[in-house]
């Protein structure tokens, strides 16, 4: 009775008590990942990638297959993960900057997270600078009658501590961003992350990205996964996030003149990433990126590249 002249005394109070049954509902469905990937299991995995472009000198349009292999151990850190090597199925031979398709589907990435999924260091640091020389020596030869500075950035751009950033990134992309809190279907998390600029020492820039939770899914049938997560990741590098970076380069080779950045085609990158993962241990078990690229100067005009890539993985139990 005191609840009844409650509700008709104050409307407000009487619109709480009608939500409340679909905010219980809501917090019922609150998620809290966790990170829990099994010690001594592998995935098969095959990536598809369309890829169109308007780039002088490349094809509109290629379709790339490749198949490669993920394995979980134990490690005194915690765990190790290691990718690849791969084999590429179908596609072009060569990648846009003539670097064989195959060798660059060879490569085998190992690091180190711990127990609850963060991302610690590369594991074998060496095997993996010997496989990025061996990688680069073809372009590197191509590259024989530039500028000094242009074959210092190319070898920069490839450092450890550059793959090591774009591994960490893209571990914490598909990992970390979900243990970071607890999940109501539509919530958002924003992060930054500051990665090594390309070809300068010790220079940096900022990404954004904003992640979100679209609820629960059904694991594909051949990932051999069973009740699934599905999140939403947009990743976005823009011109005006890379300048600083850009101008400190230009003064690191000696130019004082920053209106020459006007010419420097700057690429500007949105990825968006729909991924489904396994809510007992947050194991991938399908994803879908689409990267749009564009870059523009008095130079080379407007150039646009777009992609979609599908990675599915099929583990053992």
């Amino acid at each position: 009775m005191r609840m009844l002249l409650l509700s008709r005394q104050f409307p407000l109070f009487a619109a709480v008590l009608a939500l409340a049954p679909a905010w219980s509902a809501l917090s019922a469905q609150a998620v809290a990942p966790k990170f829990a990937w099994p010690a001594g299991t592998s995935a098969d995995l095959v990536t598809r990638t369309v890829a169109k472009s308007n780039v002088p000198g490349q094809p509109d349009s290629t379709v790339t297959v490749t198949r490669s292999r993920l394995a979980v151990a134990r490690h005194a850190e915690g765990l190790q993960v290691q990718t690849g090597p791969g084999t590429v199925e179908s596609g072009p031979t060569t990648g846009p900057s003539g670097i064989s398709s195959a060798a660059m589907a060879a490569m085998r990435s190992t690091y180190i997270v711990s127990t609850s999924g963060v991302f610690l260091r590369l594991d074998d640091t060496l095997a993996t600078k010997q496989q990025m020389e061996a990688l680069l020596a073809p372009l590197l030869q191509q590259l024989a009658s530039a500028p000094p500075a242009t074959i210092a950035a190319v070898r920069k751009s490839m450092s450890i501590q550059s793959i090591a950033a774009t591994v960490a990134l893209g571990w914490e992309t598909t990992n970390a961003d979900f243990t970071a809190r607890s999940w109501a279907v539509g919530d958002t998390l924003v992060r930054m992350s500051d990665l090594p600029f390309p070809g300068a020492d010790g220079l940096t820039f900022q990404a954004r990205r904003v992640v979100r939770y679209e609820g629960t899914a059904d694991c594909p049938a051949d990932s051999q996964l069973s009740a699934c997560w599905k999140f939403g990741t947009k990743l976005v590098i823009t011109r005006e996030t890379m300048k600083p970076a850009m101008l400190a380069m230009l003064k690191q080779m000696g130019i004082a003149d920053e209106s020459m950045l006007d010419n420097v085609p700057v690429p500007e990158t949105t990825s968006l990433t729909t991924m489904l993962v396994e809510s007992r241990t947050l194991r991938p078990a399908e994803s879908v990126t689409d990267v749009s690229v564009n870059m523009q100067s008095p130079l080379t005009g407007a150039i646009e590249t777009r992609s979609t890539t599908r990675a599915s993985y099929r583990w053992s139990k």
